[in-house]
Order: C-alpha cells, then structure tokens, then sequence
C-alpha cells in the first residue's frame, strides 16, 4: 500500500512538472490613457493619445496596489473580491511591452507601483500581438506551477490571451472600460480551469459596482 501512494504520488508530481499550470491568473486592463490633442474626423473631435497614462489611470495604477495586496478590516465591501484573502499576494507580474518606440507603456505603468512595493519584476517582453506566445510560456514553463499572476494587458487582446490560455469562459470582448478584472482559478490536478469571473475592481469614482 505504502509502495502505491509513493508511486502515486510520484506520478502527481512529474506529471505537474511536464504539465505545470498557475494556481490563479488575473488579467486587468493598463489605466486610463492620457489625452494628447484633439482631431477633427467627419465633424467630430475625436482623442489622440500618448503612450502614457493620464491623472487617473495612475490614480487606478496605484490604487490596484491595495486591490492585490491588502485585506481591508471590514471585509470585502469595498470590492468585488477580496483578492489578497483568496490569492494571498502575486508571484509574478506580465505587461505588455511596446514593440518600438512611441509604443504604449500604459500597461507597464498601471502594474508598477504593485511590482514596486512586492519588490518584482513587471515581465514585459511579450507585446500584445505576442499573446499566443505569452500564454504557451505561462502554461508550459515549470516555474509558474501553482503560482499567482497578474497581467496588465492591451484590451483587444486580453480575450485573445485568455482564449489561448484555455480560458473558455471569458467574454470574447472586453469593452471600452478599465474597471474591470478577470479573474481566473485553475484546477491543479486536471489543469483546467477551475473557476472563471469578471469582476469590477471598485477603486476610483465612476466604476462600475457590478
């Protein structure tokens, strides 16, 4: 019998070593994009953007940094989810980079206060159209077995990333909102996934309560 469970659970562990799958994934959009002028297309003002965040996205950026990692005293009122009662605090943190200069560092920006006071590293050196090799390197790579991410990404691509991930359950679009977060539970034995929700993050004026 002894013999058996050994083997068993010898045969757990190298088959979570070829198969490694994070424990949890949350996947936010970068913050509210800084306005640089205005142009005129078929009679209306439509924005143009830098590449960095305005006021309030990084009011958002660092008001995420309690969303992951404080446990507020009276409960998770304040927010959807208590995450950092569920997750604990993240093991990793992505972000899309910029392929070239003058390319967007708003995703970067959002997650840097976070890496900052975790003292880690923001991993970004996959871009946005890189998605489909982001997810095989978070799901095949034995170092992000049983691990916590968190990935600030472009919002035409988080669906993507999601669906490459094996994550059915998400929507196949985002939406023109930065409030929100998908929050994603895997099955550490079957190696998939476990739970999937769409939270709204609940931080600064104007978002949305469900």
């Amino acid at each position: 019998m002894k013999c058996f469970f050994r083997i068993a659970l010898l045969t757990f562990f190298i088959h979570s070593a070829i198969h490694p799958v994070p424990r949890a994934v949350v996947m936010i959009r970068h913050g509210e994009k800084q306005v640089k002028d205005y142009v005129e297309k078929k009679g209306k003002k439509k924005p143009k953007y830098t590449a960095y965040l305005s006021v309030k996205g990084w009011m958002r950026a660092y008001a995420l940094v309690p969303f992951f990692t404080e446990e507020p005293d009276d409960g998770p009122a304040w927010q959807s989810i208590n995450l950092p009662s569920v997750f604990g605090r993240p093991d990793f943190i992505f972000a899309s980079g910029p392929a070239k200069a003058g390319d967007s560092l708003r995703p970067v920006e959002t997650v840097t206060p976070l890496a900052k006071i975790l003292g880690k590293e923001v991993i970004s050196s996959f871009t946005a159209p890189e998605y489909s090799e982001l997810a095989k390197y978070i799901m095949n790579d034995p170092k992000f077995n049983g691990s916590y991410i968190v990935i600030s990404f472009e919002h035409h691509h988080i669906p993507l990333l999601a669906k490459a991930m094996g994550i059915k359950q998400a929507p196949k679009t985002w939406g023109d909102v930065f409030d929100r977060a998908w929050v994603t539970e895997f099955d550490q034995q079957t190696r998939e996934v476990a739970s999937f929700h769409n939270y709204p993050q609940r931080l600064l004026y104007g978002d949305s309560k469900n």
